[in-house]
């Protein structure tokens, strides 16, 4: 792991963080639905979670969406580079 991994890490934990304490705040003062709150939550944990497997796996992002089973983009990628 290096050390540029580790801030980008530090840095989207911590908006993951923030996204969601404001959200909480935004939820209790201006009343909106429950999902959009979610939705909002859910979206920013799971990129915090994938940037932490990244950091840790030493993974590419393009290693990612082919064990995922996205050859597609794979080969598009390729073709780009």
């Amino acid at each position: 792991m290096q050390l540029n991994d580790s801030r980008t890490l530090a840095l989207l934990v911590g908006l993951e963080l923030s996204v969601e304490m404001t959200s909480d705040f935004i939820q209790k003062e201006i009343v909106i639905p429950v999902y959009v709150h979610h939705i909002i939550c859910g979206g920013f944990t799971i990129m915090a979670i994938i940037a932490f497997i990244l950091v840790v796996t030493d993974l590419k992002w393009i290693k990612i969406l082919s064990l995922l089973g996205w050859n597609n983009i794979k080969k598009f990628y390729s073709k780009i580079r």
